[in-house]
């Protein structure tokens, strides 16, 4: 949106629709905005680009900056680690103190978010030390679905029998 000079008023109703995977409002949002052309265009479907290695290559020119560090980090991992990454573009976080890139952490037998993270650079300097950061947090309770569900081989049944369950965290049936 910063390369496209995007209004800031018009951001976060457009980050907003991202947050929520809401494509239809994100077009009339765009179209709302007075952004036409190519980079309502971009900012429609650049979000919608999910997959391995190859959602990284052939990007329209204004998205060039903002994937080549995800490219970079890419060729870091070790090859076994990333066969296994999925590249989502259309991911954001609705807290605003991330100020690149986000991420999630799924175990392949859960098939939900243990976890996540990301970059945020401004927020150590709102407590008087500003640093470059990222961070992450792992959710307990989904951790230990998964691990119970690998020690089981049952983790997709454990996690949809634990979201179907009235027992919320803090609460006990005993």
């Amino acid at each position: 949106m910063g390369s496209l000079r995007v209004r800031e008023e018009v951001r976060a109703g457009l980050l907003e629709a991202l947050v929520l995977r809401d494509f239809v409002g994100l077009e009339e949002m765009l179209a709302e905005s007075g952004l036409v052309g190519e980079a309502a265009e971009l900012l429609l479907e650049v979000p919608q680009r999910r997959g391995g290695e190859e959602v990284l290559s052939d990007v329209p020119a204004p998205a060039e900056e903002a994937v080549e560090g995800l490219r970079l980090v890419h060729e870091l991992l070790e090859p076994s680690v990333a066969a296994r990454v999925i590249f989502d573009l259309g991911l954001v976080r609705n807290i605003g103190y991330y100020t690149g890139a986000v991420f999630d952490v799924y175990d392949p037998a859960l098939g939900a978010p243990i976890g996540g993270g990301g970059r945020y650079d401004d927020l150590l300097g709102r407590f008087g030390r500003p640093l470059p950061a990222v961070g992450f947090a792992l959710g307990v309770d989904r951790l230990h679905i998964a691990l119970a569900g690998e020690e089981r081989g049952t983790g997709a049944l454990l996690a949809s029998a634990a979201e179907q369950s009235p027992v919320t965290a803090g609460e006990s049936t005993a």
